[in-house]
């Protein structure tokens, strides 16, 4: 990837993210979607899901 792009200036890895409350790591609400096609969500979309669940619940 070098050749195409040069050298990389700056990296933010998905452990960062986490550690800056960027990202959720799903695997912390049920490990067996380690299996998914996906590992993490943005913190917004996780407080609608939970937003979306306690309303859900008061139905």
């Amino acid at each position: 990837m070098n050749d195409m792009f040069g050298e990389v200036v700056f990296s933010y890895t998905s452990k960062q993210a986490v550690e800056d409350g960027i990202l959720f790591d799903i695997l912390q609400v049920n490990p067996e979607w380690e299996k998914g096609i996906f590992r993490y969500i943005t913190t917004n979309l996780m407080a609608t899901c939970r937003l979306m669940i306690s309303i859900s619940q008061t139905c």
